[in-house]
């Protein structure tokens, strides 16, 4: 009888353990989904160093992305550039001879996950997905899921012109629903 009493001892001690690790880790991810945070979803400022030898500017001042294929790709605005890069301190000057020997292949999408796109003539929220695919999110509440608190501060706009650029994607209903980003995603694996 004594060592049947050890056994169901031992089987109500691992019992437990399993129990509170059970518990432990649904609360873990119960505080990772419901976190308030004020820091954008994923956003990673790792750039490799080899991507700072691909930006170049001419005269014109426009900024452009040197891509595998041979083709510039234009920044369409500062948000975008900043979305990458952060800085403007790296960029390569040359001749607008140069710059017209190489062929124009099109805009450079938003890093992915960076901020929360809007145009003026959709009222929707956009989350910047990969490969220039934006999904709209089904509520403020996801939004604020994915971004914090302070989610309102990650909101860039950008004219008609550049939206047409993207495709939509399936709508964001919970974090759930955000893909995984690389965290060293280069301009040439997103765009092209």
């Amino acid at each position: 009888m004594i060592g049947n009493s050890k056994f169901f001892m031992q089987k109500k001690v691992i019992f437990t353990i399993i129990i509170v690790i059970i518990v432990v880790a649904g609360f873990a991810a119960y505080l990772y989904r419901h976190k308030d945070s004020s820091q954008p979803y994923n956003i990673v400022y790792n750039v490799l160093p080899s991507e700072y030898s691909k930006l170049i500017q001419a005269e014109n001042k426009s900024i452009f992305y040197l891509a595998k294929d041979g083709k510039r790709y234009i920044f369409p605005n500062q948000g975008t550039f900043k979305s990458w890069f952060g800085d403007y301190t790296l960029i390569r000057q040359i001749s607008n001879d140069e710059l017209f020997k190489i062929p124009l292949g099109g805009n450079v999408f938003y890093r992915p996950g960076s901020k929360i796109l809007q145009t003026a003539s959709d009222p929707k929220y956009y989350f910047v997905n990969l490969n220039g695919v934006l999904s709209p999110f089904d509520s403020e509440y996801t939004i604020k899921d994915v971004y914090g608190s302070d989610w309102k501060k990650q909101v860039e706009e950008i004219e008609n012109f550049y939206f047409t650029n993207y495709k939509i994607g399936n709508e964001i209903y919970s974090v759930s629903d955000l893909p995984l980003i690389p965290e060293n995603i280069t301009i040439d694996q997103n765009n092209f």
